[in-house]
């Protein structure tokens, strides 16, 4: 009997927004289950996700931009917030406080 080789990443399609979404929900549920809190885990996430993209963009310039791009597609539009978003080197979130 002989076994064959398969490239299964050729039968795989892009992955969707959706796909993105239930892995995710996956992360914090399984964070919640081990005793993290939703909110830390979802900060911690977005923190990852902030540094990610600027590392990809190589730019505050252009991670603000993409970051205020993104939440003006999610936020209402008589949303009145910061007039920006500016990072600082050794943010630290207290979540009790």
């Amino acid at each position: 009997m002989a076994y064959k080789v398969i490239d299964f990443t050729e039968r795989l399609g892009r992955p969707t927004s959706q796909e993105l979404v239930l892995k995710c929900d996956s992360i914090v549920n399984n964070h919640c289950v081990r005793g993290e809190s939703e909110l830390m885990t979802s900060l911690c996430m977005l923190s990852y996700a902030l540094q990610k993209i600027m590392q990809i963009t190589q730019s505050e310039q252009e991670t603000v931009r993409l970051v205020n791009e993104t939440l003006d597609a999610h936020l209402p539009e008589d949303y009145i917030g910061e007039e920006g978003i500016y990072f600082t080197a050794d943010f630290e979130l207290d979540p009790e406080n």
